[in-house]
C-alpha cells in the first residue's frame, strides 16, 4: 500500500511540475523562432563591421573595409561613431 501511495504522489508531483514548466518552455521556444525585425537584421549585419571599426588602428585597411561596409548598408557616408554606438549598445 505504501509503495502505491508513493508512486501516485510521485506521478501527481511530476504532472504538476509539467503543467507549470511546459507552457513556459513552449513560449520560450516560440520566441527563439520569431522572425527578426528590420532593426535586428540591420544590427546583425553591422555588428562585425562596427567591432572592426571600433578596435582597428586608425587609417588601417581594416578600418577602411569596416567603414565601406557600414556606409554601404546605408547607401552613403554616415556618422560611423553614432551608428556603431547604437549597434554595439
Amino acid at each position: 500500500m505504501k509503495l502505491a501511495e508513493l508512486q501516485l504522489g510521485s506521478i501527481v508531483r511530476t504532472l504538476a511540475v509539467a503543467a507549470v514548466v511546459l507552457p513556459i518552455s513552449l513560449s520560450y521556444a516560440a520566441s527563439l523562432n520569431a522572425p527578426l525585425t528590420d532593426e535586428e537584421k540591420l544590427i546583425d549585419k553591422l555588428t562585425i563591421p562596427c567591432i572592426s571599426w571600433a578596435f582597428s588602428e586608425k587609417n588601417s585597411s581594416v578600418e577602411e573595409t569596416a567603414e565601406e561596409r557600414i556606409d554601404d548598408e546605408f547607401g552613403g557616408k554616415v556618422n560611423r561613431k553614432n551608428v556603431c554606438e547604437w549597434v554595439l549598445d
